[in-house]
């Protein structure tokens, strides 16, 4: 029987009230959460199967709607802070460091942490209602879609094996089918870059790098010193490149084309 994947889901919990709510799931067998390293006093992760990520929202909806369970739950002596190698979970800044993100993803990747830090004041710290718990699940479905945008395939599978979990094959899709180099074949830029495996936000900034560069030749053929305006197009160019591309890409790019001559423009 195949195994169900695991699923990574953000559950709401007031202020102050994240370790008695650790000890009211552990009580009820939904023990499969996890606190990210420098995760806000609210911050609380559930990593296991769909349907036991629900189970645990159901809970402290419980928790929540009876106040009597609530008011005897939350009498219960703190839960000892555990470790970090205890919460066996890191923070995102953490694994994003070991993605070797090119300096275009680390970006995004930012961005999207202070966007995730807005749009979670919504529901974060309130109650648990079916309204909060739906807007939780849908900032987690945004957060993973935007994420998988930003990174490569290979890239959004280590994410979720630096999380403990396997990425789900419905969210990191089909291998990307890579025409190999033939002996003799022309080169071109375009061939590299379809060999390059990015990921959807590197082929955004890229089109535009691109169209840039064919408008920026064009004014360039136009000008007094073509030579030297070529070579500042040049290198601005290289730096598109090193801004877009992972170090590993980049280096890719440069073995099919090898070192570009001084004062050729676009190589």
């Amino acid at each position: 029987m195949r195994s169900q994947r695991t699923y990574l889901g953000l559950l709401p919990v007031e202020p102050g009230q994240r370790d008695v709510v650790i000890a009211f799931l552990k009580e009820k067998g939904c023990d499969k959460f996890y606190v990210p390293e420098s995760a806000s006093p609210e911050t609380l992760f559930y990593r296991g199967t769909r349907a036991e990520y629900e189970e645990a929202l159901k809970q402290l909806w419980t928790l929540e709607s009876q106040p009597a369970v609530k008011k005897t739950v939350l009498k219960q002596p703190a839960v000892k802070k555990t470790t970090v190698q205890q919460r066996n979970g890191k923070d995102d800044s953490e694994v994003y460091d070991k993605l070797e993100l090119s300096p275009l993803q680390k970006e995004l990747c930012d961005q999207l942490t202070k966007d995730m830090v807005k749009k979670s004041a919504e529901f974060k710290g309130k109650p648990p209602t079916p309204e909060n718990i739906e807007k939780g699940k849908k900032v987690n479905q945004w957060k993973k879609q935007t994420l998988r945008s930003i990174l490569t395939r290979e890239q959004y599978a280590e994410y979720y094996r630096q999380h403990g979990a396997q990425a789900p094959d419905a969210e990191l899709g089909a291998e990307p089918k890579v025409k190999e180099a033939r002996p003799g074949e022309q080169k071109t830029d375009e061939a590299i870059f379809a060999r390059l495996k990015l990921s959807l936000k590197q082929e955004e900034h890229l089109k535009k790098l691109v169209e840039w560069m064919a408008e920026g030749t064009k004014e360039m053929k136009k000008s007094d010193d073509p030579i030297s305006e070529g070579s500042k197009l040049n290198k601005k160019w290289r730096e598109g490149l090193d801004r877009i591309f992972t170090k590993a890409q980049r280096q890719q790019y440069l073995d099919y084309w090898g070192p570009p001559p001084a004062g050729i423009v676009g190589q």
